[in-house]
C-alpha cells in the first residue's frame, strides 16, 4: 500500500501515470547551470574504425571538425568511405517532462549515452549496437525520465568498417510521435566543442 504525505504527491503520481511515466526509469543526473552557446550537436570525424571500443576516440586524431548537426543525427548511403568514425558531443534538452525513448538504425557500430555517463565515463550505453554489426541493425534504448529545459550531456559514437554505411537517430515520448527532428533539442558548448 502507498502512503502519501500530502495530496500533491498523489496528484503528481496520478499525472505521471496518465502521461505514461513509469516509476522504473531513473532520470540522468541534471547538469546544473550549464548554458550551451551553440545550436546542434558538435560532430567530429576520424580516420579509422573505432570497432566498438568507446575509449578509442580519446586518443584518435580527428580528420575534420566544426560540423554541428542542427536538425538531425544521421549518415546516409550517399557516400561510402570505409574505415571512418564519427563522434557527436553536446546536450539534449527535452521540451517536455516525461519518459523519452531513443532509437537507432546503424551500419556499422554505434553507441549513445545520455546524462553524466556521456561526459564522465563509458559505462552502460543507452543504445549499444556493437562492433561489426553488418546491418543496418535497429535498436531501441531503455526509456528514461527527463525534465523539460534541463541540459543533459549526450554522446553518440558511430563507425564504418566496410561496405554500406548508415545511421539514423530518433526519439519519442508518450506525447511526442517518433521523430528524427532534433532541431529544438540539441546544443553544445562552443568553447569546448562539446560539453
Amino acid at each position: 500500500m502507498l502512503y502519501f504525505r500530502n495530496t500533491n504527491q498523489l496528484q503528481t503520481l496520478q499525472s505521471d501515470i496518465a502521461r505514461g511515466v513509469s516509476s522504473n526509469p531513473q532520470p540522468p543526473a541534471p547538469t546544473g547551470s550549464i548554458t550551451p552557446t551553440g545550436v546542434g550537436m558538435f560532430r567530429t570525424q576520424y580516420t579509422g574504425y573505432f570497432d566498438g571500443v568507446p575509449s578509442w576516440f580519446d586518443t584518435a586524431v580527428s580528420s575534420s571538425t566544426g560540423m554541428p548537426n542542427t536538425g538531425s543525427i544521421n549518415i546516409g548511403f550517399t557516400s561510402s568511405v570505409d574505415l571512418r568514425s564519427v563522434q557527436w558531443k553536446g546536450y539534449f534538452t527535452p521540451t517536455t517532462t516525461e519518459t523519452y525513448t531513443f532509437f537507432a538504425t546503424s551500419d556499422d557500430a554505434m553507441y549513445m549515452w545520455i546524462g553524466n555517463d556521456a561526459s564522465a565515463s563509458y559505462t552502460t550505453a543507452s543504445i549499444n549496437i556493437g562492433a561489426g554489426s553488418g546491418g543496418p541493425l535497429y535498436l531501441t534504448g531503455s526509456p528514461v525520465l527527463l525534465t523539460s529545459g534541463t541540459f543533459y550531456p549526450m554522446r553518440i559514437q558511430w563507425g564504418e568498417n566496410t561496405g554500406a554505411e548508415y545511421l539514423t537517430m530518433s526519439y519519442q515520448t508518450p506525447t511526442i510521435s517518433k521523430t528524427e527532428n532534433w532541431s529544438t533539442n540539441m546544443y553544445y558548448n562552443t568553447a569546448s566543442n562539446g560539453f
